[in-house]
């Protein structure tokens, strides 16, 4: 890894798969009810959300970490960004699943999850930061 550079972690596969499975199931019921004469229902709206959503999830990141300035961006399934740097006094440790912070006793969990990221990402992260 070159000094400096940003690791990038993407969303574990089976998230984006289900969201994507639920949103094309859910615009074909919707689409039959449709047909079918029984109305125009909510998940006719929902399915496309759903799809939309997993194909974020699938293509998109979770989170990015520049060991450098030590400085996790949280990237959302919508593409928006959330830099949160983490001071010289605090410490970044990984534990159960998570990442915390540290700061004179008090614990800040951040919201990037283990079971939402792929395991390779996760590993690369957790054997760069120098605290975990």
């Amino acid at each position: 890894m070159p000094a400096g550079s940003d690791l990038h972690v993407r969303y574990h596969p089976a998230c984006g798969w289900s969201l994507l499975g639920f949103g094309v199931v859910g615009t074909a019921a919707g689409v039959w009810a449709l047909l079918v004469g029984m109305g125009f229902g909510q998940i006719l709206v929902m399915g496309p959300i759903f799809v939309f959503l997993g194909y974020r999830y699938l293509a998109g990141e979770c989170f990015s970490y520049e060991p450098r300035t030590r400085a996790i961006t949280l990237i959302g399934p919508a593409g928006n960004e959330r830099l949160v740097r983490i001071g010289e006094e605090e410490l970044l440790v990984m534990e159960g699943g998570r990442i915390i912070t540290v700061y004179r006793g008090k614990r800040r969990k951040l919201p990037p999850r283990r079971v939402f990221c792929r395991r390779d990402d996760w590993d690369a992260v957790a054997a760069a930061i120098p605290d975990a």
